[in-house]
């Protein structure tokens, strides 16, 4: 792979003189050229490092940044505007297998691995022969070690496991994407001025500068940029649309969660034998504020084999509804999902399995995931949004419904005032994504054998 351009917020070893005299500055250009309006194909992250907010943002920002070209080159042109337009398609990671690229002209993808092992960057820009490839690192860079040697000065960078800001990473967008239009760095022949240029409190005189400012405001397309874009391509800009449709995905269709105090069933697993009968009971209550007389809640039930089914449960005058599926010998083994819906409410998703013991061996059992709610709660009783007794309320649940266990318990305190702030900090951590479901199940039973609270 044949790397033409990198880009670093500074380089691993950057060695820079300390001789303050200005110099010559040149902005070199690369051999690719767009012959029509570019597509770029930008690739959802499914990096577990980082929430989804926050690869939304990453998503958003670097979009932002590669559309600053457009804007940009726009505003400067009296006569064929359009033609600078740069169209954008985003693909989700659920896409991403079944995507067909024939029409990208430039691929920008999210990744936490150093490309060019003998510098460190930020970003990196390289032509496959094919099409334009970017890859944005979006951990942090810190330094490592500052020295000087007679009249150098050297300063090393390494990776930490911190996350970029969304908008450093739209800046590098912005950079590399300079690089897919045909733009080399604007560098100056006194590595001293280089150095000022990616230095606060100086602001970089071309955003193709060797080094990526993370302060957007310093870091912007310069006239002397676009003038150069006009060197290549002229007036008539990028060039006419190409003739392609994009692709469309299908969206999730949209949720409106809440109108449900409780969505469970009677317990997490079953086991069908020949010759017996049990039953799934799916219950719930639903809120006081959408309870309305004579209304049924629906519910979806997705079996193992992918098809559906909607089974109704008329909501009581209590605001409580009870349905039952038969487990036989006939039914379907494996992970069964369900959503409820009322007066245009949703329930989170939930489910149950259904294992084989029809034969000697049993399947091993389904992994049943803790219910979104419980999340919910957690993080809203970490900041202090809810009470002790409606989280405790929700661990109840899982320990009633069998998700978790929590082993012996001893006859302490039954009071929630003794609770520590660390379970606190887990629950925040686990809402968040920072620590496994284990992780914070052990502080739970913590909680439950130290008799702190009762689950029983």
């Amino acid at each position: 792979m044949n790397i033409i351009a990198i880009i670093g917020i500074i380089l691993l070893s950057s060695i820079f003189t300390i001789n303050t005299a200005f110099g010559e500055a040149t902005y070199g250009l690369l051999e690719n050229k767009f012959q029509n309006q570019p597509l770029v194909c930008i690739y959802a992250s499914d990096t577990p490092k980082a929430t989804q907010i926050i690869k939304d943002l990453w998503m958003k920002d670097t979009e932002l940044g590669i559309k600053n070209w457009e804007y940009e080159l726009q505003s400067t042109s009296y006569i064929n505007k359009g033609q600078w337009h740069i169209e954008i398609q985003k693909i989700p990671v659920e896409n991403q297998l079944s995507f067909d690229n024939k029409n990208c002209d430039v691929e920008v993808q999210f990744t936490d691995q150093q490309i060019d092992y003998e510098n460190i960057a930020a970003g990196w820009y390289w032509f496959d022969g094919t099409r334009g490839q970017i890859r944005l690192l979006y951990l942090d860079l810190e330094v490592c070690n500052v020295r000087t040697e007679g009249i150098y000065r050297i300063t090393e960078w390494c990776y930490k496991e911190d996350l970029v800001r969304s908008k450093a990473l739209g800046n590098i967008a912005t950079h590399e994407f300079g690089h897919a239009i045909g733009l080399d760095h604007y560098l100056s022949d006194n590595p001293q001025e280089n150095y000022d240029w990616s230095t606060d409190p100086y602001a970089s005189p071309s955003v193709m500068t060797i080094a990526v400012h993370y302060d957007e405001e310093k870091h912007k397309i310069r006239k002397l940029d676009v003038n150069r874009v006009m060197d290549i391509y002229g007036a008539n800009g990028f060039g006419k649309a190409k003739q392609i449709t994009i692709q469309e995905f299908l969206t999730p269709e949209e949720k409106n969660i809440g109108g449900f105090e409780s969505f469970f069933t009677s317990q997490p697993e079953y086991v069908k034998k020949k010759g017996t009968v049990d039953f799934v009971t799916i219950s719930g209550k639903v809120t006081e504020d959408v309870f309305s007389k004579g209304q049924n809640v629906l519910i979806k039930i997705v079996f193992p084999d992918g098809h559906d089914e909607e089974l109704k449960a008329l909501a009581t005058n209590n605001r409580q509804f009870s349905i039952q599926i038969r487990v036989d010998d006939t039914i379907q083994t494996g992970v069964y999902t369900l959503e409820a819906k009322y007066m245009n409410n949703d329930s989170e998703k939930l489910s149950f399995a259904v294992l084989d013991g029809t034969s000697n061996k049993i399947e091993p059992k389904a992994e049943i995931a803790i219910p979104n709610w419980i999340r919910n709660n957690a993080k809203w009783w970490a900041d202090g949004t809810i009470a002790d007794r409606d989280f405790v309320m929700g661990i109840q649940f899982l320990a009633q419904q069998k998700i978790i266990k929590v082993g012996q318990t001893t006859e302490s305190s039954t009071s929630t005032q003794d609770i520590p702030q660390w379970i606190r900090n887990n629950a925040k951590w686990w809402a968040d994504g920072m620590i496994t479901d284990a992780d914070f199940v052990k502080g739970i039973q913590f909680l439950a054998q130290q008799g702190i609270i009762k689950v029983n």
